[in-house]
């Protein structure tokens, strides 16, 4: 088992087609133009992937 919650994201990640996952993330804040709550969505990904992996 790798990372805290490995099940869960694998588990999930099978819901969205592959180029949809917030592993293939590019940073490019399309994401973060259309985000209601002003979460900046790239820098909380890279946080996630950094505490998870």
């Amino acid at each position: 088992m790798q990372g805290h919650g490995s099940g869960f994201l694998a588990e999930n990640a099978q819901i969205k087609p592959e180029h949809e996952h917030a592993a293939v993330c590019s940073e490019c804040g399309v994401c973060e133009e259309h985000c209601p709550q002003g979460i900046k969505i790239s820098q909380e990904l890279k946080e996630v992937k950094e505490f998870f992996f």
